[in-house]
């Protein structure tokens, strides 16, 4: 079954211009970005901006020192004077647009920049931007794990809510042929990558976005190509995804004998291997996915008849695990697979359980977990992550939680001598492994 004709869904032009921007970065974000709280939404002149109501200023060394109680953040932002930051948080109201409250500061243009750059998103916030978004659908279902919404990339924002807004309108036609499923597909990566308007451009955080850019809509065709018959393979050219145990050894072996897995490293199926493999310039040999190629038709017939019975079946669990895994590993696109595959996931999380989930670490584990373990862990995850509440903010807040737990516990996990006292560890603090996919699925095979 071989691809039907693939004509390009973006013009010449924004594919030129997204290819320049996907190349753009200073390179690749590494795992910390994951990790680690960082401001990334962006603040628009056109935003109504609120500041803090209990903010207090005092002089710094190098210029003012903002603090406020009630959004538990205390600031030092250079270069602006005391009498700049009263001015400026005299109109950040929330009734004047980011525009109209520095014009009627009075502030400089440079003590402005500095102000907004060093308090937007912990002392200065866009509540009604903010809000808008998460009314078309929930930052925390399109994050690894739950954080302040100024964390997410706005522009990342936007897009997926046009992919979560595509698949509850055109799913239905999509699953109606194998043809159809595949452009419906490639339909959604041009929305995920650069939006309903064709100029949201967003660069996912995987490195391959920095080193090979890529055309919105286009499936990555080209293979993975090894040498060497020991071990250790070399890597020469071609696509490959990092197979490594992300929670530390402990987790993974832990995690494979819960789901009563085992490694699946060299192994190789139709939904492509795991490698042990080092290419020139590798520090070292590292666990690597390949994905299977050639793709062809029918793996995405595969894909349709995982995520179908969802939709229907009694638990729809089994087939979204199916449908998660599979599209994983099948790797269709050159990024962004998992930001997709999760969108199609938590709509129907959505439509059957009332509410989606944060993309955690599932696609790396999909990677390493046969099918059957796979569908354990998935289910674990769903039970541990799976929130529903109405209120969005305790939502949030509970997720948050439960994310600090979660990370806690693998730090703990990882400094334990041995395996032995890990398990100990996961029978001390079962609620914690669960937060890790762990101690939970111990006897569901």
């Amino acid at each position: 079954m071989t691809l039907p004709v693939l004509h390009p869904l973006v013009n010449e032009a924004t594919a030129r211009a997204f290819d320049a921007f996907a190349r753009s970065g200073s390179g690749p974000p590494g795992d910390a970005y994951y990790s680690v709280e960082a401001r990334r939404f962006e603040l628009r002149a056109t935003d109504l901006v609120l500041a803090a109501p209990d903010v207090a200023v005092a002089p710094a060394s190098c210029g003012v020192r903002l603090s406020s109680p009630r959004a538990s953040a205390a600031i030092d932002v250079c270069g602006v004077s005391p009498e700049s930051a009263r001015r400026a948080l005299a109109v950040l109201d929330g009734r004047h647009t980011a525009a109209e409250a520095e014009h009627s500061s009075g502030v400089s243009p440079a003590e402005w920049r500095a102000f907004v750059d060093g308090t937007f998103g912990s002392l200065l916030f866009a509540p009604a931007a903010v809000h808008e978004l998460e009314l078309r659908v929930p930052g925390v279902e399109i994050v690894r794990f739950a954080g302040s919404p100024y964390e997410i990339v706005r522009a990342y924002w936007e897009n997926m809510a046009a992919v979560t807004e595509a698949v509850a309108r055109d799913l239905p036609a999509g699953l109606a042929s194998d043809e159809a499923f595949l452009a419906f597909l490639r339909r959604l990566h041009v929305l995920a990558l650069v939006g309903e308007s064709g100029s949201s451009f967003y660069r996912p955080a995987s490195p391959v976005a920095f080193r090979r850019g890529g055309t919105p809509g286009d499936l990555l065709l080209e293979g993975c190509v090894l040498e060497g018959d020991g071990p250790v393979k070399r890597f020469v050219s071609g696509p490959r995804v990092g197979a490594g145990a992300v929670g530390g050894a402990h987790h993974h072996s832990l995690l494979a004998e819960t789901s009563t897995d085992r490694e699946t490293a060299g192994d190789e199926d139709e939904d492509g291997r795991v490698v042990l493999a080092r290419a020139d310039g590798d520090p070292e040999a590292a666990p690597w996915f390949c994905p299977p190629r050639p793709l062809d038709l029918r793996h995405f017939a595969a894909l349709r008849a995982a995520l179908a019975p969802s939709l229907s079946s009694e638990d729809p669990l089994p087939s979204l695990a199916r449908f998660h895994r599979r599209f994983v590993r099948t790797h269709p696109f050159p990024f962004a697979n998992q930001s997709i595959a999760m969108s199609l996931v938590n709509h129907v999380l959505r439509v059957r359980r009332g509410a989606g989930l944060s993309h955690h670490v599932l696609d790396h584990l999909a990677l390493r977990l046969s099918e059957a373990a796979y569908e354990r862990v998935f289910a674990v995850a769903v039970e541990a992550w799976l929130v529903v509440d109405e209120n969005r903010v305790s939502r949030t807040l509970s997720l948050v939680e439960r994310k600090r737990r979660a990370f806690s516990f693998l730090v703990a996990l990882a400094a334990e001598p041995s395996l032995e006292a890990a398990r100990t560890l996961v029978r001390a603090r079962p609620d914690d492994a669960t937060l890790v996919l762990v101690s939970s699925a111990r006897g569901r095979g």
